[in-house]
């Protein structure tokens, strides 16, 4: 079982959607992704209740950024695929936690 900041065992908190952890949100890190690797991204985001897409950096200078290109191209699969909505992160919350 994980802990959360503050204290406290995760189980202990209610949990408003089966299977999504309110207070653990998992990422699928896209650091450094080249292209070539979108499609398994996907896919395995696809296979989730919800996915969060994590960079650490955009054209950056160190070993997580990713380039522009990747990321543009990134945005551009996901925007063309219908198995995704995109929400900024505090609305996806309020819709799976009312």
């Amino acid at each position: 079982m994980g802990s959360i900041a503050g204290g406290g065992d995760a189980s202990s908190f209610r949990c408003f959607t089966p299977g999504l952890n309110r207070y653990h949100l998992q990422a699928l890190s896209a650091d450094g992704l080249e292209p070539s690797g979108h499609g398994a991204l996907l896919d395995d985001a696809a296979q989730r209740r919800w996915a969060l897409l994590l960079w650490h950096g955009i054209d950056g200078d160190h070993g997580l950024s990713s380039t522009r290109q990747a990321f543009v191209a990134l945005l551009e699969r996901i925007a063309a695929d219908r198995r995704f909505l995109v929400k900024p992160v505090l609305d996806a919350a309020r819709h799976f936690w009312r």
